[in-house]
């Protein structure tokens, strides 16, 4: 695990700074402070402290709300061995981190100051997560009679294909995921194979994220031949640090949509305990508190229709 930290940390995607500055017991209560600040704005941050380089870890100090130590920001509390950049409270002790010091935050106004760096630069840090789509081409289509991907359009255009088309300007990338027929236009177009002893839309995204962990996730059926730019747009429109996924309502009390949804990173932690516990169902995450479920704006709502027989076309 990068940097020793703690078993069940997501380093490979998880800002750290390291806090230096000030005697233990004052910048202690500061961390707290500022814990506290950052909870408010719905950010999950874990603080770790007392590197020992005969365990080569840290020891976990605290992480308020947390959920198997998966968070939005590690905070290092005092100098460490790491490369993590640091923030120094005031001028301090020397020490051979100082060639590191990211920005120093004099006493006035410090919450605020150090508050308004760490939102800023969750934020640049966010905006470059890349966001990719996974299209699931697994199901047996037993109700259509015949593969709903390769259902053509009055252009000749497969579903798979248009949605393909669709999806490629909006996103980093686009993989396919499951023993479907792909057409030979298609045939460059990234193929996952699900995960096994994992089934239905589960075994496509949790194979997704274990192949790109860094990445954040559009999950998406081969059968919504609807789906429309602008629906894609307001999904996207809605990420922002803090929130680990958007799963939309069609009405106000409906249940979540788990497809034509976004699976930020985090997501993969949710998804690994929902397989480790035998759970296929993947709206199941919105019993996470980190889930949004925004109502669909009714102009949109024909991207989520789903066609599964032969009468639906």
């Amino acid at each position: 695990m990068e940097s020793g930290l703690p078993l069940g940390f997501n380093s490979l995607t998880t800002p750290i700074f390291s806090i230096c500055g000030l005697q233990d017991q004052e910048r202690a209560s500061f961390l707290n402070a500022l814990l506290e600040a950052l909870a408010g704005r719905g950010l999950e941050t874990v603080i770790v402290r007392g590197y020992s380089s005969d365990r080569g870890r840290y020891e976990l100090i605290t992480g308020k709300g947390t959920s198997d130590l998966v968070s939005d920001l590690i905070l290092i509390d005092g100098p460490s061995p790491s490369s993590a950049p640091i923030l120094r409270l005031g001028e301090g002790p020397s020490s051979p981190q100082d060639g590191s010091v990211l920005q120093s935050f004099g006493e006035k106004g410090r919450l605020e100051s150090v508050l308004a760096f760490l939102l800023d630069h969750l934020s640049g840090i966010w905006q470059q997560t890349p966001v990719w789509a996974c299209v699931l081409i697994g199901g047996r289509s037993s109700r259509m009679g015949r593969p709903k991907h390769l259902i053509t359009d009055d252009n000749g255009v497969t579903w798979l294909h248009r949605t393909v088309n669709l999806l490629q300007p909006l996103v980093d990338g686009v993989v396919l995921s499951g023993k479907g027929l792909v057409p030979e236009e298609l045939g460059e177009v990234i193929r996952l194979p699900d995960t096994p002893g994992v089934v239905g839309p589960l075994a496509g995204i949790l194979s997704a994220m274990r192949w790109y962990p860094a990445a954040s996730w559009i999950l998406l059926g081969c059968d919504m031949p609807d789906i429309m730019e602008e629906a894609l747009t307001w999904l996207l429109s809605r990420r922002q640090p803090g929130i680990w996924g958007i799963l939309p309502r069609l009405q106000k009390n409906s249940p979540v949509e788990p497809l034509l949804a976004y699976y930020d990173f985090h997501c993969r932690y949710l998804f690994e305990d929902l397989a480790r516990r035998g759970c296929m169902q993947i709206r199941k995450v919105v019993e996470n508190p980190k889930i949004e479920t925004p109502l669909v704006p009714k102009k949109l709502l024909p991207s989520w229709r789903n066609v599964n027989y032969p009468a639906d076309l």
